[in-house]
């Protein structure tokens, strides 16, 4: 593999070179090798092959329904490297599925089990030196009533660099394969918490019907500065925080 340097950005295969962007940057390698298409498909010792295929098929287009639903909820949805990790975290997650069979594993039914769940539960998509802590720790997600409820004090919890006045908090429900657009999200009213204020003791997510296998509850925070008598997100890498904080 190498770095190609110019001002022109290659993509594609000319002659005997693969172009390719790898982590913002253009690289090229000898191409050809492997296997064919028509191999990969009718030879029987590329069945395994064929199941990975398919299992990674189904988590990449889980992964994409998941990045439109959390959209909302993040600076932004382009983050550097933020598919290829969750591209780890889904996989990783579904090799844990110990019901299926190979090629038929699920990432719904690899959070199903104790080490799915440990994989999901405290994981975080953030701006880099954002001052936030994980809250997985410090709150309870009740899926009966689809209730948050915090055991830490907004002082514990939540520091305020300079510049910030409040937090944006809201907690959410994530429905992975429902809706229009393959994810639905169901957030709770936002709370803006104010150095020295208080939490409230619990915020509801107004989720009408589960029509899915398996949800997320996710937490986002975002630093908000005073703007006209209300709050407005500070456009800053640094200013946002998600954590998923349950798993059904």
């Amino acid at each position: 593999m190498a770095k190609v340097k110019g001002i022109i950005q290659l993509i594609g295969t000319v002659g005997d070179r693969n172009y390719y962007m790898r982590k913002g940057k253009n690289v090229s390698r000898k191409a050809g090798g492997g296997f064919d298409g028509e191999a990969i498909k009718t030879l029987p010792s590329m069945e395994k092959v064929r199941n990975n295929g398919t299992e990674m098929g189904n988590v990449s287009r889980l992964v994409k329904y998941f990045k439109l639903g959390i959209a909302p909820l993040l600076f932004s949805n382009k983050l550097p490297e933020l598919h290829g990790r969750l591209m780890s975290l889904f996989l990783n997650v579904k090799n844990e599925d110990v019901v299926a069979e190979r090629g038929q594993r699920t990432f719904a039914n690899g959070a199903g089990s104790v080490a799915g769940r440990k994989l999901l539960l405290g994981y975080t998509i953030a701006g880099a030196k954002t001052g936030f802590r994980s809250l997985q720790s410090q709150v309870h997600f009740d899926w009966a009533t689809f209730t948050l409820t915090f055991r830490g004090s907004s002082e514990v919890l939540f520091t305020f660099p300079k510049g910030v006045d409040a937090i944006s908090f809201q907690v959410g429900v994530l429905q992975l394969g429902a809706g229009e657009t393959g994810c639905l999200l169901t957030l709770s009213e936002t709370v803006f918490i104010t150095k020295g204020g208080v939490l409230p003791e619990q915020l509801v997510v107004p989720v009408e019907e589960v029509v899915t296998e398996r949800c997320l509850a996710v937490v986002s925070l975002h630093h908000c500065k005073s703007v006209g008598g209300g709050y407005e997100r500070v456009a800053l890498k640094s200013g946002f925080y998600f954590e998923v904080v349950g798993v059904s």
